[in-house]
């Protein structure tokens, strides 16, 4: 698991591109080369938006239990192209909290 934010997704964003393009027509190369004159600890979602030409390479990410958007978010079963998953902060607090309220319900250690 691991946690991804707007700045994770900024700065993957060239290693993104070439996975999904590893041969990329003329177009295709020239927005790499955009990319890659970005300095991406800095750049905003809008910066690489305005690149690529759409805004789903760095955006918030929905969550899976709650369907809301979030900046933040835990992605479970990173591994799994198909089975991955989004987990805000709320959402993760709800789990612990409900964790709790059984512990003390059901003794378990």
């Amino acid at each position: 698991m691991r946690l991804i934010t707007l700045r994770t997704q900024a700065l993957e964003v060239i290693q993104r591109w070439k996975k999904q393009y590893p041969n990329p027509d003329r177009e295709r190369a020239e927005v790499q080369k955009k990319l890659e004159a970005l300095d991406l600890t800095t750049a905003l979602p809008k910066d690489i938006e305005n690149i690529i030409g759409n805004n789903s390479w760095c955006c918030k990410i929905e969550c899976d239990e709650c369907n809301e958007y979030f900046d933040n978010v835990l992605q479970i079963n990173e591994k799994s192209e198909y089975h991955t998953r989004y987990i805000c902060l709320q959402c993760i607090k709800k789990a612990l909290e409900l964790f709790e309220t059984e512990k003390e319900k059901c003794h378990y250690l």
